[in-house]
């Protein structure tokens, strides 16, 4: 029986063609993987940039105060998360307007003014990128002021650095991979590795 005429694919050219696929497969999911950890690296290091810059603002810039209205007590600028706590999905910064003159940030704002001057900017984090607080903080856990003197403050004026952890929902099974640490003295970004920040 002659076979010149039949047509088909040897177990070879199957196994090849598998081997191929396979190979193709873990080349996608690798470069999958590395562009969520560069998502993830590139919103820490956004985020570090707009905390210092924020606290850079704090010592150098100021509006004058005036007797109103409306009424204008600068006493530094501010960072607020946006989102539901506590997995924050932005952020808003803004110049701190202590409009009743008591250095604490009040919601409500007071009858001369708002507690926010001006709106400096904001971010909104990349859809699976959340920040959360790792631990307490004192005052709001989504907001931290810098005062003339560059030093972290919560809404009360407490002085009190804090650590914020940074996730992506599909790394990791979305535990925290990046950190943010904020003392009085600096501000530094890092990996987390389950206990502190590296």
């Amino acid at each position: 029986m002659s076979r010149s005429g039949q047509k088909g694919v040897t177990f070879v050219e199957v196994i090849m063609s598998i081997a191929i696929t396979a190979i193709l497969l873990t080349i996608a999911v690798q470069s999958v993987s590395f562009y969520q950890r560069h998502e993830l690296r590139s919103a820490s290091k956004q985020l570090l940039g707009e905390l210092q810059r924020v606290r850079f603002n704090a010592m150098t810039k100021r509006t004058p105060d005036n007797a109103g209205p409306p009424l204008i007590r600068s006493h530094g600028f501010g960072f607020q998360f946006v989102g539901t706590a506590p997995q924050y999905t932005g952020y808003q910064m803004f110049e701190f307007n202590d409009c009743n003159n008591n250095y604490q940030y009040d919601v409500a704002g007071c009858s001369g003014g708002a507690e926010r001057l001006v709106l400096v900017g904001g971010f909104n984090f990349p859809p699976s990128v959340f920040v959360s607080l790792n631990g307490a903080a004192p005052g709001d856990t989504d907001l931290i002021l810098y005062d003339e003197l560059g030093l972290p403050r919560a809404s009360t004026w407490a002085l009190g650095g804090r650590t914020y952890l940074l996730a992506h929902a599909h790394l990791d099974g979305g535990a925290p991979s990046r950190c943010v640490v904020i003392s009085t003295t600096r501000i530094r970004e890092g990996g987390w590795n389950g206990a502190r920040c590296l």
